[in-house]
């Protein structure tokens, strides 16, 4: 066999190889559902919240992703992980808290930190040591009125101005209840009562 032959031989054989790998597809991967994108974010988001120490924050997302993707096994796996690794945080950094004022000054930082599901559970918490405390009546009040819960925060405020009527004047210069301005309900309750004027 002659050298020419040799290479026409060897040159038609890488072109078939080059033919077959062409005609060659990578498989098509199938297409993420919006669903699933968003919750790959929302994991990413509760893995940084995790990481800058808002256990909270991220345990909340977590579950989240786990209640609204029961059908995406691995990620659900994975943030199940996270949600251990958030409850044993959490169960180190709470401290003991073991009456009113520890409540409520957890209250306190949590709606600080603009949380105020949280500071709701923890001033409710604190008037479980005393139902008539003014201070902790009207932070709930306050809570109540920058989540909007209108009724909730008039119904709190009542009791906390009937307790201390100085809470009245409070209210009046607290932003807090800036969403409650224009509600008639409120406005009369900041109006002082006859007995209550000098």
């Amino acid at each position: 066999m002659t050298a020419t032959k040799k290479k026409k031989i060897k040159k038609s054989v890488v072109q078939k190889r080059v033919k077959s790998a062409k005609k060659t597809k990578a498989p098509v991967r199938p297409k993420l559902s919006e669903q699933y994108l968003k919750a790959l974010n929302d994991f990413d988001r509760a893995v940084h919240d995790l990481n800058r120490g808002a256990f909270t924050e991220a345990k909340t997302r977590l579950l989240e992703i786990v209640e609204k993707n029961p059908k995406e096994l691995a990620l659900k796996e994975k943030a199940q992980i996270y949600i251990k690794i958030c409850d044993k945080k959490l169960e180190q950094h709470s401290p003991r808290m073991k009456e009113l004022n520890d409540f409520y000054n957890m209250g306190v930082l949590k709606m600080n930190d603009e949380n105020y599901d949280e500071a709701i559970k923890y001033y409710e918490k604190a008037l479980s040591f005393d139902p008539r405390s003014e201070k902790v009546l009207y932070a709930l009040s306050a809570a109540n009125a920058l989540k909007g819960n209108k009724e909730e925060s008039i119904s709190h405020l009542k009791t906390a101005i009937r307790i201390q009527p100085q809470n009245r004047i409070r209210a009046k210069m607290d932003p807090d209840f800036d969403s409650l301005r224009t509600d008639s309900e409120f406005n009369e309750l900041l109006e002082p009562r006859e007995e209550e004027m000098p």
